[in-house]
């Protein structure tokens, strides 16, 4: 399911906060291709977590968002 919606719909600043969220997490999987191919599979699943907290975090963020609007 595409995410895309949800950033869309958040206000700049909530936007901004994400984006930092994803430039914090740029350089760990940019660091993966220097890897070995062992070390390579065996980092796999730590950055599939990485990419699952980034996804929780825009959820979270854009439920923050739709609460403020609704108090």
């Amino acid at each position: 399911m595409s995410l895309s919606p949800l950033f869309h719909e958040m206000p700049p600043k909530m936007r901004t906060r994400h984006a930092q969220i994803h430039s914090a997490c740029r350089p760990i999987r940019g660091s993966r291709k220097r890897l070995s191919s062992t070390s390579r599979m065996s980092v796999g699943p730590m950055e599939a977590k990485i990419g699952g907290l980034a996804q929780s975090c825009l959820r979270l963020l854009n439920a923050a968002s739709h609460h403020r609007e609704n108090v």
